[in-house]
C-alpha cells in the first residue's frame, strides 16, 4: 500500500532528504523547499510504501499560487501525489520540472487541469576554481546588506514586481538567508541587488539578480554576483542558479564567470477545469 501524508518529525524529514540527495540535481527544488529559509513556507509530504518512507514532495506557498514539486525520478508515486492535490482542492498551481530527468511529465495524463507553459529556465552550477578580480574603483559601492536594510531591500523588489519590471519570483522570506549583496549610489540608493533563494548543506541557489536599466553595461551585475559566489564558497558549498533560456545577456554573464549548464526546468501553470 502506498500513501502520502505530511511530515510529522525531524526524523521523517531526514529520511526524505537522504533519499532525495541521491539525485540532487533533479531534486534540487524539493530540497530547497525542505531547507531554510523556504521551509517556513513549505508543506513537506512523505511517501510511504509498506510502512517505509520511500520519498517525498512539497507544496510551496510563497508565491501567488502554490508550487507543487514532484520528485522527478519517482514516477510510480506521481499518482498518489495527484490524488492528494485533488483532495486538497487546489484550483491553480505551478509545476517546475527538469527536462532531462526522463521522458515523462506528471501532467501528461492529468485531465482535470488545463496546462500553460510559462517559461523554461536553464539550471547552472559554478564549476570554476578561479574567480575574476574586478576594479571596484570604477563601480558604485558594493556591500552585503545588514539587518537595517531588510525593509529597504524588500521594498526594492516589491516595487519592481508591482511595476512589472521584474520577471522573477520575490518573497521576503528569502532575506532570511542573510546573503544579499547590493550596489548603491553615494546617496544610498540601491541600483542593483542579488541574493539567494534557498540553501542546502551542499548547494546555495543564487537568485533575484537585478540591475536598474540605466546602470547596465557597467559590470555591476557581474561584480555583485561574484560577491555572492565568494560568500557561498566560504561556506564550502556549490553556487547554483536558474536563468531564463531567453535571457542571453545573463546566460553569457554566468558562463563567463564559470557557471555550467546541467539541466533545463520547464515551469507550467495548472488551472482546474470547471465541470
Amino acid at each position: 500500500m502506498i500513501i502520502t501524508e505530511l511530515v510529522s518529525s525531524n526524523q521523517d524529514e531526514a529520511e526524505i532528504i537522504a533519499i532525495l540527495l541521491e539525485h540532487i540535481d533533479d531534486n534540487c527544488l524539493i530540497l530547497g523547499d525542505i531547507h531554510a529559509p523556504m521551509n517556513k513556507l513549505s508543506d513537506v509530504y512523505k511517501i510511504i510504501e509498506n510502512d517505509k518512507i520511500v520519498g517525498g514532495w512539497t507544496i510551496f506557498h510563497g508565491f501567488r499560487y502554490p508550487i507543487i514539486m514532484f520528485p522527478p525520478l519517482m514516477i510510480n508515486y506521481w499518482s498518489i501525489i495527484k490524488e492528494e492535490v485533488k483532495n486538497l482542492n487546489i484550483e491553480e498551481f505551478y509545476v517546475p520540472f527538469p527536462i532531462e530527468s526522463n521522458n515523462s511529465y506528471p501532467w501528461q495524463d492529468w485531465s482535470e487541469y488545463s496546462w500553460e507553459h510559462l517559461f523554461t529556465d536553464i539550471a547552472m552550477k559554478f564549476t570554476n576554481n578561479e574567480i575574476e578580480d574586478l576594479d571596484v574603483n570604477t563601480l558604485p559601492k558594493i556591500r552585503a546588506i545588514t539587518k537595517e536594510d531588510l525593509k529597504k531591500i524588500d521594498q526594492f523588489y516589491s516595487e519592481l514586481v508591482k511595476e512589472d519590471k521584474y520577471e522573477g519570483f520575490w518573497n521576503p522570506v528569502q532575506l532570511d538567508s542573510e546573503l544579499f549583496v547590493v550596489a548603491e549610489t553615494d546617496d544610498n540608493e540601491f541600483v542593483a541587488a542579488v541574493g539567494t533563494h534557498f540553501e542546502t548543506p551542499f548547494t546555495v541557489q543564487i537568485g533575484n539578480l537585478y540591475v536598474k536599466p540605466e546602470y547596465r553595461g557597467k559590470k555591476i551585475g557581474k561584480a555583485i554576483t561574484i560577491s555572492v559566489v565568494l560568500g557561498i564558497h566560504r561556506s564550502r558549498r556549490i553556487p547554483t542558479l536558474f536563468v531564463n533560456e531567453n535571457n542571453t545577456i545573463a546566460i553569457n554573464l554566468y558562463r563567463n564567470l564559470g557557471f555550467e549548464d546541467y539541466n533545463k526546468f520547464v515551469f507550467f501553470k495548472a488551472t482546474k477545469i470547471s465541470k
